[in-house]
């Protein structure tokens, strides 16, 4: 693949302006050039040098489009002189357009290599490349979310490197509310002090010293320098992603660094997206419910609990539910539960005037401790000490229902089990509240309107833990959507969970990792998945970019077609039969650095590839996964190893 640029119309721009040039792409789908004797150099490169995959970048009075070659050249001896005159053209596809977005990303300002010429290559271009990478990046994220919006649950999977957990957290990023913004008040949840930030290049760091409502004072480990960042300068970072480029007053690299530090690693604890990694020991328990002990009174109780999983499921159902209602349902729901706070208060009030023991109308059974989500109930001729929980839920649902009878708690489907089976105490505690509230107004506002939100669980080396057993009944939970299962476990008097519609799963996979289990076709049936293949798009550095050719060679032997134009990689003649290049070859992060400095970029790029990149290359010969033959001076993974023991 090969980068060029285009002038469209260079000498008549009055009579095709920018967005007439733009209207000329979108509907004709051809760039071309006229036919005159002093372009015939340039007409040459355009119709034998160009090929088929490579990228044009379309300039009118600047950047104006990213454009892919599909055609081989065509002659137009009598073109619509009118609209585009091109008798020289070719069938592009339009990859992007020239907007706002990419400005702030990439710049506006195109670098020297493009002279007041027709068309010439780029391919040293700096601004088409980083374009190109932009485009790249984004194109596969939207791909993949599009297909986790139709499938619910993806998998990316691919070898070491590839940077799937990173697209992974852009895909939960860009299907959460926070669409990419994240509002002042969130940023500040997540700095404190003694919070130890790289800068945006990985030069240096700087350490958070206080902070207030309004700024963060960091201090610079170089000079020891302090400086007070505006929380609005760090959302507006975070919104703009300063730290990918368009960087402008003093400021900026500081606010730059701490959006780009929460970006990468704490923007789960906004919460609407979480990222856990399974190991070989990981179980159901660990992942959807289990059974924790607490000791009350010196006694210990044994309490099932929701686990990661169920509480997602639980807040993304919860929104799910909410959403459906009218705001005017919302308000009265908000309302009952403050009221239910303040029963709350009232029953632990009651009971410690009763002495512990405030007993029910018409039965010997008591209340005798209030907890955050429930009442505790016994009799004294009770087996068990602890007694049961009665759950508030359960009585703000059946007060909505307007139940008045034991038939109907019982007949009611959204309560727990525990409520249905103990109904009659359900119904004298439900009195009780009805009394309670009796005389309070309950205003009926429409201010409330709940949004659905997208939530979305990461799930990183998804294949390292025994799937089915980790999932257990959420094999079935996830293909059908709002239908409710049952856990092995009750969680608040009840077995049903509920994967709703708005809960998304993206796992990761290493195809390279053989010491884990396969997944079984159950499971893959549930999933799809996504190949990240490495790439060289990403690398930047000239030293990494030649180094990641040759180990690339070592698994592809159709390397330069696969980067050209995303063809399917072919073995090598190193790489064993029992082996996908797209599995084990090894990825692009291993070649990537932060460093601007060029003497420092090659040193660290140096230092990954003798102490990175060539143990797994060996590991992989031990392994088998690679052909070598130790003794042979002309063995082309030896020479690969001999050049990385060099740098």
């Amino acid at each position: 693949m090969n980068f060029w640029h285009i002038q469209l119309h260079p000498n008549n721009q009055s009579e095709f302006p920018r967005e007439k040039v733009k209207r000329i792409l979108k509907e004709t789908h051809y760039i071309g050039m006229g036919q005159w004797e002093e372009g015939r150099v340039y007409i040459d490169q355009f119709t034998n040098v160009m090929k088929i995959g490579d990228i044009v970048l379309v300039r009118s009075k600047g950047p104006l489009a990213l454009v892919e070659v599909l055609g081989e050249p065509e002659k137009t001896p009598n073109p619509n002189v009118d609209f585009d005159w091109f008798e020289n053209r070719r069938l592009i596809k339009v990859l992007q357009f020239f907007d706002d977005k990419v400005k702030d990303q990439i710049g506006k300002k195109v670098d020297g290599t493009f002279n007041p010429v027709t068309f010439a290559s780029a391919n040293i271009s700096e601004f088409i490349t980083k374009w190109y990478s932009l485009y790249s990046k984004t194109n596969m994220l939207t791909q993949a979310k599009s297909l986790l919006e139709y499938k619910k649950q993806i998998i990316l999977q691919g070898p070491p490197g590839t940077g799937k957990t990173r697209l992974a957290k852009e895909i939960a990023q860009s299907l959460t509310s926070k669409k990419n913004e994240v509002e002042e008040n969130e940023i500040k949840k997540l700095i404190r002090p003694g919070l130890v930030i790289p800068s945006s290049t990985n030069y240096t760091h700087y350490t958070v010293l206080a902070v207030s409502d309004s700024w963060v004072q960091v201090q610079l480990k170089n000079t020891g320098s302090d400086y007070k960042i505006s929380f609005k300068d760090i959302t507006n970072a975070f919104n703009n992603k300063l730290w990918e480029g368009g960087q402008k007053n003093g400021s900026d690299p500081y606010a730059a660094a701490i959006a780009k530090y929460i970006f990468k690693n704490q923007l789960s604890e906004l919460g609407e997206f979480k990222l856990i990694q399974f190991h070989p020991s990981y179980s159901y328990e660990d992942f959807v419910r289990g059974i924790v002990v607490e000791t009350e009174g010196g006694n210990p109780t044994y309490t099932s609990v929701d686990k990661v999983f169920a509480e997602m499921a639980n807040l993304a159902h919860q929104n799910y539910l909410d959403s459906l209602k009218s705001p005017e349902e919302i308000s009265k729901e908000k309302q009952l539960e403050s009221f239910l706070d303040a029963f709350k208060d009232e029953i632990e009030s009651r009971i410690e005037i009763a002495n512990g023991k405030y007993i029910l109308d018409g039965t010997t059974t008591y209340l005798f401790d209030v907890d955050e989500s429930s009442f505790r109930y016994t009799g004294d001729n009770w087996n068990s000490s602890l007694g049961h929980r009665l759950y508030l839920k359960d009585i703000l649902i059946l007060f909505l229902a307007n139940a008045k009878s034991r038939k109907e708690i019982k007949a009611n489907p959204n309560i727990s089990g525990s409520a249905r089976q103990h109904s009659s105490y359900y119904l004298r505690v439900l009195q009780l509240f009805e009394e309670f509230v009796k005389g309070k107004t309950i205003q009926v506002g429409t201010q409330f309107k709940t949004e659905l939100k997208n939530f979305v669980l990461i799930i990183d080396e998804i294949n390292r833990a025994n799937l089915p057993s980790v999932l257990g009944e959420l094999i079935y939970g996830l293909e059908y959507r709002s239908e409710p299962v049952e856990s092995m476990y009750a969680v608040n008097g009840s077995r049903t969970m509920v994967v709703p519609p708005n809960l998304f799963v993206i796992g990761t996979m290493n195809t390279a990792d053989r010491s884990v289990g396969h997944i079984d076709y159950a499971i893959r049936r549930r999933f799809a998945f996504v190949d990240v293949l490495p790439s060289i798009t990403p690398i930047s550095n000239t030293l990494a970019q030649g180094m990641f050719e040759k180990v690339s060679k070592l698994f592809v032997s159709n390397y330069d077609e696969v980067i050209s134009t995303q063809a399917t990689p072919k073995r090598a003649e190193t790489l064993m039969a029992d082996f996908r290049p797209e599995d084990v070859w090894i990825g692009h992060s291993y070649f990537l650095t932060d460093q601007t400095d060029a003497n420092k970029a090659d040193e660290e790029i140096k230092i990954k590839l003798k102490y990175e990149v060539l143990p797994l290359l060996k590991e992989y010969v031990k392994d088998g996964i690679l052909r070598s033959n130790e003794g042979n001076s002309d063995d082309p993974v030896q020479k690969v190893f001999k050049e990385l023991n060099e740098l």
